[in-house]
């Protein structure tokens, strides 16, 4: 009989191929899935002093893959308060990366989706609370969303 996570884990496959990866020691997997972008990448994560391990080891990833990480902005304190979204929207929006990175926890990935949202559509965030509001404005505008990969960090150890 199988278990609820191997049919979590089924039904993820099935719905994301080979896009979603999950697991220990995921985050040296990013390069392969990032290889094709050949990018100018912004990357989001909370700073702490001993994230810098961390960090350096993502950039290691990211630059052997063709990525170039440009900056790292910093991410949201919990619960994203609107001014840290829009102080990063202002930052993404400046830069004009080719994609952006979220890692850390589901404050700091929350608020960079919200970022990329205001960095590429305009607006605050109130015009977009709601059902639909961004698909219905990406529509009337024809404008894009800067692509943005997420890594939900509990914790992890980059051995690059």
């Amino acid at each position: 009989m199988m278990s609820d996570f191997d049919k979590a884990e089924g039904l993820i496959r099935e719905f994301k191929g080979d896009s979603y990866v999950f697991g220990l020691n995921v985050l040296p997997k990013l390069g392969p899935l990032t290889a094709g972008l050949r990018a100018r990448a912004a990357l989001v994560c909370n700073s702490r002093s001993d994230r810098e391990p961390f960090l350096q080891g993502v950039y290691s990833v990211l630059g052997r893959s063709g990525v170039t990480p440009i900056t790292h902005l910093e991410g949201a304190r919990s619960n994203a308060p609107r001014e840290d979204v829009e102080r990063m929207a202002e930052e993404l929006r400046a830069l004009s990366p080719d994609v952006t990175f979220a890692l850390g926890g589901g404050s700091s990935i929350d608020a960079a989706k919200a970022a990329v949202v205001l960095s590429c559509l305009g607006g605050s965030v109130d015009d977009f609370f709601g059902v639909g509001k961004v698909t219905h404005e990406l529509q009337a505008t024809v404008k894009t969303l800067t692509p943005i990969v997420v890594a939900s960090v509990l914790a992890d150890v980059i051995r690059a």
